[in-house]
């Protein structure tokens, strides 16, 4: 669970490095979300933004984090993981028997053999879709521009999804507090359910949450893609348009005030 969201944040500090509007404005609601955290999420926000709003320091602090605290923070989770495989050895296959577990494989050559293997496929199929599948850059940031749709990548448009049944008060539940308790739920399922392992078939509770639980997400992402602008354009640019209204108004009441005290002296 702690290897997946590493993953997740190598997708969110990733995101802006391209610096272009997809990148930017992406980032923009993903820090916004961040914001929604109770107590705490205003100063999460300062922190990932390097100040009141995104910028230069902004895009330094998620390509340090990208590029250096991650990888290394995943390096170590993986080596804790190969630890505790070693040390307790693998949990098997539900219908396994325990002597066929006393009398399984050895780590070195066989698994680590098979993971080798299941890398270097992976990377095969990476290197295919940087090669074959183009991702074009589009203009550069520009924070001016509040007619812009941001949308982030498919991986998080479920949540994008959520917040929006999530409005006004509520929408701490959209954003902080539904991920959050799922995310403990994962983590700390190992604690709470000891009984006997069995295959999950036998197992109709945990199959249909599993199950609900996953065509919630794939419906939710769905419904991400095809949906309409986003409201934080909408609001910005409504926002922009309110102070042109207003400045229009002031030069308007200056120039009357002019009109009034231009006397002819002569």
């Amino acid at each position: 669970m702690l290897l997946f969201l590493v993953v997740l944040g190598f997708g969110f500090t990733g995101y802006l490095l391209p610096w272009d509007q997809k990148a930017y404005w992406a980032t923009v609601v993903s820090t916004k979300v961040a914001g929604t955290a109770p107590f705490i999420g205003e100063t999460i926000t300062k922190i990932l933004q390097g100040g009141e709003e995104i910028g230069a320091v902004t895009l330094t602090r998620f390509y340090a984090l990208h590029t250096i605290w991650l990888p290394w923070l995943a390096f170590g989770l993986v080596g804790v993981h190969l630890f505790f495989v070693r040390y307790y050895g693998s949990s098997g296959l539900p219908q396994n028997r325990p002597e066929e577990m006393n009398a399984g494989k050895p780590f070195y050559p066989d698994q680590l053999f098979e993971d080798a293997v299941a890398i270097f496929l992976l990377f095969i199929i990476l290197a295919a879709m940087a090669l074959f599948v183009p991702v074009p850059l589009e203009e550069l940031a520009d924070p001016a521009d509040a007619s812009y749709n941001p949308r982030p990548e498919w991986y998080f448009l479920f949540l994008f999804q959520l917040l929006k049944y999530f409005e006004g008060p509520l929408e701490v539940i959209g954003a902080f507090v539904i991920p959050t308790l799922a995310i403990l739920l994962l983590l700390f399922l190992p604690f709470l359910d000891k009984r006997e392992r069995a295959p999950l078939r036998k197992r109709p509770i945990a199959l249909t949450v599993t199950s609900l639980s996953v065509l919630l997400i794939v419906l939710l992402t769905i419904l991400g893609g095809r949906s309409p602008k986003l409201e934080i354009a909408s609001d910005e640019a409504a926002a922009t348009e309110q102070t042109e209204q207003n400045e229009s108004a002031t030069q308007k009441e200056a120039s009357e005030d002019t009109g009034v005290f231009d006397l002819d002296l002569e």
